[in-house]
């Protein structure tokens, strides 16, 4: 009796359609089903032994020795046998065409990874070793440790919201490389081989090189182009020298509550005068020849003329010194 033949044409593929009543059920329909269930085999030597030459591609089968090597199934693709990893089950594909692929978490709203042909993308945190960079419209931010430090850009230049802490700085650029407008700037060891500073707060000690200004303050003293010192004065220990537009003065300071003492040397450009009490003179006084000593009194009005005093055993003569000349003979 002939039989319709149940198996489709080609035998691996295809869909059987077996008739009730008509085809008898068959060794090689057994078979066919068979192929297309998982065989369990419990190592390599048994699946081999089963299946001498590699099977046709599609072939599934569960090796119990390939679950110490996290897997179980295997599957042939003709020419050997490959481990097959089934989806897990909060991994979703949401993409699989020429413009990308596209796979996420179930729980995460769709958030995953792309890849497409020019870039892989990812729309959620990314995790590197515990950090986290996130990329958005809006800037780069990294967190590696305590705190998140956002990188963005302007027209011109990077920004970063956070200080910057780094070992040493190289810069490299031309015209203005450093600029830190209203800025403090705080440094161990500063070196430059040209500063254009505005204003410099000092708490230790400048050593070394030449300042030069056309005005600044040292101390609380001011100084100008001409290297005049202002009405405040420079003090050197108790000493105390200022001046004026047309004198300039030395006098003692008190160390103690600041104030001046009465006696002083001031100085101009035609005169040089000393006011103090008692005035002590350890040495010799000499006036040139010519010279004449006026006498004022304590209100500064002129009162009598003075002269040298001459040792000569002999009168010198009136011609020879100006009036006022004591002669001690």
């Amino acid at each position: 009796m002939t039989m319709t033949e149940p198996l489709p044409s080609g035998g691996q593929y295809g869909i059987a359609d077996w008739q009730d009543y008509v085809n008898n059920w068959r060794d090689a329909d057994a078979t066919w089903l068979q192929s297309r269930g998982i065989l369990r085999f419990a190592d390599n030597a048994a699946r081999s032994a089963a299946f001498p030459s590699v099977p046709p591609a599609g072939q599934f089968i569960y090796n119990n020795s390939a679950v110490a090597s996290g897997g179980g199934l295997e599957m042939s693709n003709g020419t050997l046998w490959v481990s097959y990893k089934a989806m897990p089950a909060n991994l979703v594909k949401t993409a699989d065409d020429s413009s990308q692929v596209s796979i996420s978490h179930a729980g995460a709203a769709g958030k995953g990874i792309q890849f497409t042909p020019t870039y892989v993308g990812t729309n959620a945190d990314m995790r590197i070793q515990g950090g986290v960079l996130t990329v958005d419209a809006t800037g780069v931010s990294v967190k590696t440790g305590a705190a998140v430090a956002k990188f963005t850009t302007d027209a011109t230049q990077l920004l970063i919201d956070k200080p910057v802490s780094i070992p040493s700085l190289t810069l490299t650029g031309t015209g203005t490389v450093f600029s830190a407008p209203g800025k403090t700037i705080a440094v161990g060891i500063l070196t430059a081989t040209t500063a254009t500073i505005t204003n410099i707060t000092l708490g230790g000690t400048l050593s070394g090189g030449v300042l030069n200004g056309s005005s600044g303050t040292i101390g609380g003293v001011a100084m100008s182009a001409n290297r005049a010192i202002a009405a405040s004065g420079f003090l050197s220990q108790n000493g105390l020298f200022y001046g004026g537009a047309t004198a300039a003065v030395m006098r003692y300071r008190d160390p103690a509550d600041g104030s001046l003492g009465t006696s002083y040397i001031q100085v101009t450009d035609v005169l040089a005068q000393m006011s103090a009490p008692n005035i002590y003179l350890d040495g010799d006084v000499r006036i040139r020849t010519g010279a004449t000593i006026y006498w004022y009194n304590t209100a500064g009005a002129f009162k009598a003329y003075g002269g040298l005093v001459v040792y000569s055993t002999t009168d010198p003569g009136a011609a020879n010194y100006p009036p006022g000349t004591l002669w001690i003979s």
